[in-house]
C-alpha cells in the first residue's frame, strides 16, 4: 500500500524587480467534501501563468483557477480524462475573455501545469511552453514537449495538452516553471537535497534579475497534506534595529582624561602627558621631550570615497569624533616590528596661541579618540520621520494659517448651490408631463363639446335656435374614453405600417456594415467577433420581418463562423417515418432490416422496417400485453432480438415481470410461453440477456440471476 505523501510548495515569484510572496495563478487543493466518483483521493496543483498585453487582477486569476479545479473534481472517470476536461474549461474561459477584449487590441495567452497526485503516482498535464523537472537521488527527469503542449491556451477551440506520469517518493523535489534557463539546469543537476528548500530557491533567484514565476515542490512522508509555504521577506532597517546593532558592538577601553590648561580655550587637542626626563643642553625652553611610544608605527588613514561618505550632513563635532575614532590605532594596525627612532619626533615645539575675544563653545573633551555622548548625538541626528513639507498659507485664511472645518463647509455652501436630487428631478418632470397631458385632454374635450353644441342645432329641428343643446354626462364620458382609444389605435397602425419597416432597415444596415468590417479583418478572433455582430443585427432585424436578404446574409455569416471554428454541419432527418408521438422509448433492438422499440408508457413493442433510404413504421405489427392462444401476458418490460433461424420463426422476444415470454415477428402471430419458475419465485424481472441460446434473467429485488438453456 502506498504511503501518504505531503507536498510543500515554495514559490519563486519576481514581478518588475520585486520578490513577492506567492504568484496569483498558484493553487493547491485536497479533495472537497463531495467529489465525483474517482476523485476522492486525488490532490490537485494548478500553476497558471498568463502572457500578452491584457492585464488581469488577482481576482481574475482566482476565478479561472477555481473554475479549473471545480471541473476536475466534478469529472468522474480516469485522472487523465479529468485533467483534460479541466484544461478545456480553462481554455474556453480564456478564449471568451480574448474575444471580449479583441475589439480593444488586447489578448492573453495562458500556460498551465496541472498535477494530480494519487498515492505515489503523479499525473502531469502541460499546456503551453511549460517545464517540469523531477529530482530524486541520482534521478533527473525533464518533462517538456512544446510540439504536443502547443502554444498555449485561449488561442482557439482546440486544447493542446501533453500528459505524463511519474512515480514519486519522499525526499524528491519537483520544479514547475514556464521557462527553464540553462543555469537552473546546471544547479539542479548538482543538487544533492541536503540544502533546505529556501536556500535552493535563493540560489535559483540570484541567477538573473528577470521576472520569474515558478514553484518548487518538496515531497515528504506525512498525512497527505498540501501546503503553500511563503518565502520570508527581507526586513527593512529601522531605528530600533540600528540602535540594537550599535549596542551589540564592542566598546573601546576607557583612557585617562587629557590635561587641559585652565586659562586657554582652543579647539586644538592638548598634547598627551609625558614622563619627566632630564633636560639636555641642546634643547630650548620652549621644547618638551616626549617619550617614544611603545607600539610600532601606525599606518596612514585610508582615503575616503566621497560617494560612499555617509557622514555628510552630520554635526561638525560628530564628524570629527568619527574621524578621530577611525584614525585611532587598532590591534590590526599594529605590526610586529618596532618603529625606528626616525619614525617618531623627539620633541614637539610648544607655542602660545592668541585667541580673539569672542566666545567659542568648547566641544566636549575627547576621551580615547571618541567624544562622550557622540553615539547618542549621532542617533539623535537620524530623523525618525520624513520631514513634512510646509504648504503655503491658504488665501483668505486668518493669519495665513489653515482654515477650520466650519470655514471650509461654509465656503463650499456659498460657492456650490444645493439643488434637488436626481430622483426629485425625474419625479417633477414626470408629474409635469402628466399634467400637460391631462390639460391637453381636457382642452380637447372642451373643444369637441363646443363643436358638437354648435353642430347639433343645425342638424336637428329646434324651435328656439338661441337655446344650446345640453348632452348628458354619460355621453360626455363615453366621448372622453373613445377619443383616446381612437388616437392610440391610429398611432399603433401607423407604427406597424411604417415604423417597423424603418427599424428593419436600420438593423439590416447595421448587419451589412458589420459584414464589411468582418471581411476586412485579418485576425481570426476579430473576424469571428464581427460575424457574430452580423448575426446579432440580423436577429433584431428579423424581429420586424424575415426577408430573403436576411436569410442569405445569415447563411453567409454562419458559414464564415463555422469555417473559423472548423465546424462541419450535417443534415439530419428522422430515422423512422410515421413514428407515433407521445411514446417513451425504453430500449431498442435491431437486426439487418428491422428496428423494434419498447414503449414504456404502453408496455408494447413497435416495429419499423427498412424502406428505401430510411425506415417506415409498421402500424399492423402487434406485440403487446394481452391473451394469445389462451395464454395471457402482462405489460412488457424488456426485449431481446432473436437470431434469424429460430424454432418460433420470430424476430423479437419480449418479457413481462412474471416470467412470461412473447415471440413476435413481422408477419407472424404472437406466441406466449412461460419460464420455468425457479425454487424461489420471481419477485420482479428487471433485465434479461440472450447470448448463444442461453437466457440470463435478473431478479433485482431477490438479488438473483437465473440461467435458462434453450434450443435453436
Amino acid at each position: 500500500m502506498a504511503r501518504n505523501l505531503d507536498l510543500t510548495l515554495l514559490p519563486l515569484y519576481r514581478l518588475r524587480g520585486n520578490e513577492l510572496a506567492s504568484p496569483p495563478g498558484l493553487m493547491a487543493l485536497t479533495p472537497p467534501r463531495r467529489p465525483a466518483r474517482g476523485r476522492e483521493k486525488d490532490r490537485l496543483i494548478v500553476h497558471l501563468t498568463l502572457g500578452g498585453n491584457a492585464s488581469y487582477s488577482t481576482v481574475n486569476y482566482l476565478q479561472m483557477t477555481t473554475a479549473t479545479a471545480d471541473e476536475f473534481y466534478k469529472t468522474s472517470g480516469s485522472v487523465t480524462a479529468a485533467l483534460k476536461k479541466a484544461a478545456a474549461t480553462l481554455n474556453g474561459d480564456l478564449l471568451e475573455r480574448n474575444m471580449q477584449l479583441s475589439g480593444q487590441g488586447r489578448f492573453s495567452i495562458g500556460s498551465v501545469t496541472l498535477c494530480a497526485l494519487r498515492g505515489d503516482q503523479l499525473y502531469i498535464l502541460e499546456s503551453g511552453p511549460t517545464h517540469a523537472y523531477w529530482m530524486a537521488d541520482n534521478e533527473r527527469v525533464h518533462i517538456h514537449d512544446e510540439g504536443l503542449s502547443g502554444r498555449g491556451l485561449g488561442m482557439g477551440q482546440a486544447t493542446s495538452t501533453y500528459l505524463s506520469q511519474l512515480r514519486i517518493h519522499a525526499g524528491g523535489r519537483l520544479l514547475l516553471s514556464p521557462k527553464f534557463p540553462p543555469a537552473w539546469e546546471q544547479i539542479l543537476q548538482r543538487d544533492n537535497h541536503t540544502a533546505p528548500l529556501e536556500i535552493l530557491r535563493n540560489v535559483l533567484m540570484r541567477q538573473s534579475n528577470e521576472d520569474e514565476n515558478a514553484v518548487l515542490i518538496q515531497v515528504s512522508e506525512g498525512r497527505g497534506l498540501v501546503t503553500i509555504q511563503k518565502p520570508p521577506r527581507p526586513t527593512q532597517p529601522t531605528l530600533e534595529i540600528i540602535t540594537k546593532k550599535l549596542k551589540e558592538e564592542p566598546k573601546l577601553p576607557e583612557l585617562p582624561p587629557l590635561e587641559k590648561k585652565p586659562d586657554l580655550e582652543s579647539h586644538q587637542p592638548e598634547p598627551l602627558p609625558v614622563r619627566p626626563v632630564e633636560a639636555k643642553e641642546d634643547k630650548s625652553d620652549d621644547e618638551i621631550e616626549i617619550p617614544r611610544p611603545s607600539y610600532s608605527a601606525v599606518r596612514p588613514p585610508r582615503p575616503r570615497d566621497p560617494a560612499k561618505d555617509w557622514t555628510a550632513g552630520l554635526p561638525a563635532y560628530v564628524e570629527e569624533a568619527l574621524v578621530s575614532s577611525e584614525d585611532a590605532p587598532s590591534i590590526e594596525d599594529v605590526e610586529d616590528e618596532p618603529a625606528t627612532p626616525e619614525d617618531v619626533p623627539d620633541a614637539i615645539p610648544h607655542r602660545e596661541v592668541e585667541i580673539p575675544e569672542r566666545r567659542i563653545e568648547t566641544p566636549p573633551p575627547v576621551v580615547g579618540g571618541i567624544k562622550p555622548n557622540a553615539r547618542e548625538e549621532l542617533l539623535a541626528s537620524i530623523p525618525k520621520k520624513a520631514p513634512v513639507k510646509e504648504e503655503p498659507p491658504l488665501i483668505g485664511s486668518a493669519g495665513g494659517g489653515l482654515p477650520t472645518l466650519e470655514e471650509v463647509e461654509a465656503e463650499l455652501q456659498q460657492e456650490i448651490p444645493k439643488g434637488p436630487s436626481t430622483g426629485e428631478v425625474v419625479a417633477r418632470r414626470s408629474a409635469l408631463a402628466l399634467a400637460k397631458g391631462m390639460q391637453a385632454t381636457r382642452q380637447g374635450n372642451e373643444k369637441l363639446k363646443a363643436g358638437v353644441d354648435k353642430m347639433l342645432p343645425r342638424l336637428l329641428p329646434n324651435e328656439d335656435e338661441d337655446v344650446s343643446v345640453r348632452l348628458p354626462g354619460w355621453v360626455m364620458s363615453v366621448i372622453a374614453v373613445i377619443i383616446p382609444v381612437i388616437v392610440v389605435t391610429v398611432a399603433t397602425l401607423v407604427y406597424f405600417r411604417f415604423g417597423r419597416d424603418m427599424r428593419y432597415d436600420t438593423h439590416f444596415r447595421q448587419a451589412e456594415e458589420a459584414r464589411a468590417v468582418a471581411i476586412s479583418k485579418e485576425d481570426p478572433l476579430a473576424k469571428r467577433t464581427a460575424w457574430e455582430d452580423v448575426l446579432t443585427a440580423l436577429d433584431m432585424a428579423e424581429e420586424r420581418k424575415v426577408t430573403e436578404d436576411t436569410q442569405l446574409l445569415r447563411t453567409e455569416a454562419e458559414g464564415q463562423i463555422d469555417a473559423l471554428l472548423n465546424i462541419l454541419r450535417l443534415g439530419f432527418r428522422p430515422a423512422i417515418n410515421g413514428l407515433p408521438r407521445g411514446i417513451r422509448i425504453k430500449s431498442i433492438a435491431v437486426n439487418d432490416s428491422e428496428i423494434f422499440i419498447l414503449d414504456e408508457n404502453n408496455g408494447e413493442v413497435l416495429r419499423a422496417y427498412l424502406a428505401g433510404d430510411g425506415y417506415q413504421f409498421d402500424d399492423s405489427f402487434t406485440c403487446r400485453a394481452g391473451t394469445y392462444g389462451g395464454k395471457s401476458i402482462g405489460q412488457l418490460v424488456e426485449i431481446q432480438i432473436l437470431p434469424k433461424a429460430n424454432a418460433m420463426s420470430a424476430s423479437v422476444l419480449a418479457f413481462d415481470q412474471e416470467g412470461g415470454l412473447i415471440y413476435c415477428g413481422g408477419n407472424a402471430i404472437p406466441q406466449v410461453l412461460y419460464l420455468a419458475q425457479p425454487p424461489v419465485a420471481f419477485k420482479e424481472i428487471t433485465a434479461v440477456s440472450l447470448q448463444s441460446n442461453v437466457l440470463y434473467v435478473l431478479d433485482a429485488p431477490s438479488r438473483e440471476v437465473w440461467v435458462y438453456g434453450g434450443q435453436g
